[in-house]
């Protein structure tokens, strides 16, 4: 009987990082010469062909498979006689029963990492998952905040046209319908979530960093700042500290759909020359 290596199922909400994970085991056994393979769902029609994260401009080739492929057959025929050290799969929740139940016997190739999400929008867990979690050795959680409070992020909330949807097809592409954005929450949040659907107006344009600061110094409550080629909604404001704040200097940080994040600038933004000033409306 042929050994079977470990099978690891790690897990997050979306905007965790769990491709920037995979990104990361993935360049470390390069690093140290070992043969990986990749491979991902073809459901995940986002990037075709290869793993990227929206936290890293990295990119990682992989192999697709389909609902109707064998898993196993997947694997032999990309490797044939070759030695390979680890199986990455990404977006695992895509799998089909079939595919996880065809982990065991791939487990004797070599090691699995699995990463995808755990639960649906829908807040129920996915098929595949709630099979794979007791045959996994390993199962980890990367854990992020919720985008509405400091609390883990435990949810996965989907909101269309500026309302959250928690019934439908259990499987729903990120970016197949344009009016959906995703949130990645904590429980109370994803029942009784706070919708900001407020639209920016933009008050002036045009300007240089150093002007737009100096503009929302000093109407810090009011206006806030952004480039014309930021995702809708992005803006940057300004955090003054009060008696009772940890910081002791004012800050600026990024509003998004992802939540609030301090703004980490790069050189191409301070040197802008067409930064603009917004209001809500």
């Amino acid at each position: 009987m042929e050994k079977k290596h470990k099978i690891y199922y790690i897990h997050g909400t979306m905007f965790s990082g769990k491709s920037l994970d995979l990104i990361s085991t993935y360049s470390t056994y390069k690093f140290n010469n070992k043969n990986v393979l990749v491979l991902k769902h073809a459901s995940d029609t986002r990037d075709i062909n290869v793993i990227k994260s929206r936290m890293s401009n990295e990119t990682v080739d992989c192999i697709l498979y389909n609902d109707d492929d064998s898993l196993y057959e997947v694997v032999v025929n990309s490797i044939k006689n070759n030695k390979v050290d680890v199986i990455l799969i990404d977006e695992i929740q895509f799998s089909s029963v079939k595919h996880i139940n065809e982990l065991d016997k791939i487990s004797e190739i070599a090691p699995i990492m699995c990463y995808g999400l755990k639960t649906s929008y829908t807040g129920e867990i996915f098929p595949s998952i709630m099979k794979l979690i007791p045959l996994a050795e390993d199962v980890k959680e990367i854990k992020t905040t919720c985008s509405m409070c400091n609390s883990k992020a435990s949810h996965n909330l989907l909101i269309r046209d500026g309302n959250p949807i928690y019934e439908g097809a259990f499987i729903n592409i990120e970016g197949a319908n344009h009016s959906d954005e995703y949130l990645a929450v904590c429980r109370e949040h994803f029942y009784n979530p706070i919708l900001n659907n407020n639209k920016l107006e933009v008050v002036e344009s045009g300007l240089s960093f150093g002007i737009a600061f100096d503009t929302i110094k000093g109407s810090v409550d009011e206006l806030g700042m952004r480039l014309p080629y930021w995702e809708e909604g992005t803006v940057i404001k300004i955090q003054i500290p009060t008696d009772t704040s940890k910081m002791t200097m004012p800050y600026l940080y990024v509003e998004s759909k992802d939540g609030i994040s301090p703004w980490k600038e790069t050189m191409e933004e301070l040197f802008a020359e067409n930064w603009e000033i917004v209001a809500l409306v």
